[in-house]
C-alpha cells in the first residue's frame, strides 16, 4: 500500500547525498507523514516555496518529492486569503462578524484561486497514481489547505482499489458558525470531502460538528454517528487523533541546546517553580488570559510571587497577518502588566515571555521548559489536538497539566489532566492554584496509564485506524 499525500508544509531538504529526509520542527505533522511515507513508501506534494526553489531530488529512499511551482498571487491568495484569514478562522471561530468575513468581489477571486491551486495538487496526485497503476494506494489529503482536493481528484478519475482519506488537523465549527460562509462555498467543501473515503479529526467533538454540517448543508446527505451515505457512497468520518513523536521528543531532551536552556530557565526561575506554557503565536492560544489569571493569582496570593515564575515560550508563526500582529503586542502588555503590579525589588519579575527567533530555536527551548516544570498551562480557546499537553506528560511525570476543555486533547487526555475553562479567568487562577499549593494534589491518578499509551502510540497504527471499515461504494 503505497501513499500519496499533500500537504501545505514542506520537509526539510535531505541534509547530505543518500541522507534521509527530516522534518526542520519535530512535533506536528511533519515527522508523521515522513514516518509513514518511510514505513509505506509514497510520494509526497508541496508547493515550492521561493528559498527552495531549485535543488530538490527528486527521490528521497522510499519516498518521492513533488514540489509544485505556483504563482505568487494564486499562492497568495490561496494561502493568506482564503486558508488563514477565512478558513482557519473560520474553524477558531475567530471572525469579527460584525465586520468580517465580507465575501466582496476580492474575496471570492480568492476562492477561485484557491479552487485552482487544489485542483493542481489533485491533478498532480492523479496523474501518479494512474501513471503506476497503483489499485492499492492512499491518498492522504491533509488539512484545510486542501478541502477541495478530493472532489478534484475523484473528478479526475483514480485507479480501482485507491482509497482518498481527508486528514483535518484543526476544530471544525458547529453548522450556525460554518454557515458564514456563501452557500456555494460551503456546499463545495462538504461535497468535496463526501467524496473521500475517509474523513478524519482529532477528537469526537469535531467530527460530531462536521456531521450536523453535513446534516444541515447537503441535501440528500443520509448521516448516522460515523458515516455519511451521500450520492451512492459511504463516506467513514472518524475520530483518530495523531500520535506524539515520542522518539523525536525525548531525543531533543539530550541535545546540546536543550541542555544549555535548561541552565538558562534555572538561572532565572532563581530558586522558584516554574509555571510553563508553549506555544505558537496563533490567535486561539489564549496567551493574554493565562497571563491575567496568573495576575489574579498573585493578586489573592502575594507569596507566591516569590515562589513561582511563569515562563511562556512563544514560537513566531510562519504568516503574520496585522492581527498577529496585534495580538503579540496584547500577550506583551498582559505580561507586562502582571509584573508592574507584582514584581518586588531585587528579585526578577514573576512574568517571562520568551520569542524565539524561529521554530527550529523554540523546540530545545520548549522541551526544556516542560521538563522542568511545576506545572503547564495549555489554555486554548479552541484547538483542534494540541501536542503540547502530550509533551508535558511525557517529559515530566509529576508537573500536573492543565487543559482547556476546548482542546481536541481533552477528551483522550482527561484522566490525566486538571479541566481549564479557557474564556474565565477567575476559574483558571483558582485551578492554577491548586495546581501550584504545596503539597497539592499532582497531577491526577489517571495520569500514569495515559503517559505509558503516549509511548505506544505510533503513525502507522493511526493509519490503520483511519482505514479500518473505510469502503467506498459506487
Amino acid at each position: 500500500m503505497r501513499l500519496y499525500t499533500c500537504s501545505n508544509s514542506a520537509p526539510a531538504q535531505p541534509r547530505g547525498p543518500g541522507q534521509p529526509l527530516h522534518a526542520e520542527v519535530p512535533g506536528g505533522l511533519l515527522p508523521h507523514l515522513l514516518a509513514l511515507l518511510q514505513d509505506r513508501g509514497g510520494e509526497w506534494f508541496f508547493p515550492q516555496s521561493p528559498p527552495r526553489a531549485t535543488g530538490w531530488p527528486e527521490r528521497s529512499g522510499n519516498i518521492g518529492l513533488h514540489p509544485v511551482a505556483l504563482n505568487d498571487d494564486l499562492q497568495r491568495a490561496h494561502y493568506q486569503a482564503v486558508s488563514i484569514e477565512t478558513l482557519l478562522w473560520l474553524f477558531h471561530y475567530l471572525h469579527e462578524t460584525a465586520v468580517s468575513p465580507a465575501f466582496d468581489a476580492r474575496l471570492h477571486r480568492a476562492w477561485g484561486a484557491y479552487r485552482h491551486i487544489n485542483g493542481i495538487f489533485a491533478g498532480r496526485m492523479a496523474a501518479a497514481c494512474t501513471a503506476a497503476r497503483d489499485d492499492q494506494a492512499v491518498v492522504l489529503v491533509n488539512d484545510y489547505h486542501f478541502l477541495l482536493a478530493p472532489g478534484a481528484l475523484v473528478c479526475r478519475g483514480l485507479p480501482a482499489g485507491t482509497r482518498v482519506v481527508y486528514a483535518h488537523q484543526v476544530p471544525w465549527c458547529e453548522p450556525d458558525y460554518f454557515g458564514i460562509l456563501p452557500a456555494l462555498i460551503r456546499e463545495e467543501i462538504l461535497a468535496s470531502l463526501l467524496s473521500c473515503h475517509a474523513v478524519v479529526f482529532h477528537s469526537r467533538r469535531w467530527r460530531e460538528a462536521f456531521l450536523r454540517c453535513c446534516d444541515r448543508y447537503v441535501p440528500g446527505a443520509r448521516v448516522g454517528d460515523e458515516v455519511v451515505d451521500y450520492r451512492g457512497r459511504s463516506v467513514r468520518v472518524s475520530a483518530v487523533p495523531f500520535p506524539l513523536d515520542v522518539a523525536a521528543v525525548s531525543g531533543l531532551q539530550r541535545v546540546e541546546a536543550t541542555q544549555h536552556w535548561q541552565e538558562r530557565f534555572a538561572a532565572l526561575a532563581a530558586g522558584r517553580r516554574l509555571l510553563v506554557r508553549v506555544d505558537r503565536l496563533d490567535l486561539w492560544k489564549n496567551q493574554p488570559r493565562g497571563f491575567a489569571a496568573f495576575g489574579e493569582l498573585l493578586s489573592r496570593q502575594p507569596r507566591l510571587a516569590g515562589e513561582v515564575c511563569f515562563l511562556a515560550v512563544s514560537a513566531p508563526v510562519r504568516y503574520q497577518s496585522a492581527r498577529h500582529r496585534a495580538y503579540a503586542a496584547e500577550c506583551e502588555a498582559s505580561a507586562a502588566r502582571v509584573n508592574e503590579t507584582t514584581a518586588a525589588a531585587g528579585r526578577s519579575p514573576p512574568v517571562h515571555l520568551l520569542r524565539p527567533v524561529n521554530l527550529a530555536e523554540s523546540r530545545p527551548m520548549a522541551v526544556a521548559a516542560l521538563a522542568q516544570a511545576a506545572a503547564v498551562l495549555v489554555n486554548p480557546t479552541y484547538d483542534g489536538f494540541n501536542l503540547v499537553a502530550k509533551e508535558a506528560l511525557l517529559l515530566s511525570a509529576d508537573a500536573p497539566v492543565l487543559l482547556s476543555q476546548n482542546a481536541g486533547a481533552h477528551e483522550y487526555l482527561a484522566p490525566a489532566v486538571i479541566p481549564v475553562e479557557p474564556f474565565d479567568v477567575t476559574s483558571t487562577a483558582r485551578a492554577l492554584e491548586g495546581a501550584l499549593a504545596p503539597g497539592g494534589p499532582g497531577r491526577p491518578a489517571g495520569a500514569t496509564a495515559v503517559r505509558e499509551q503516549l509511548r505506544e502510540d505510533a503513525a502507522a497504527g493511526w493509519l490503520a485506524a483511519v482505514l479500518d471499515g473505510a469502503v467506498l461504494d459506487g
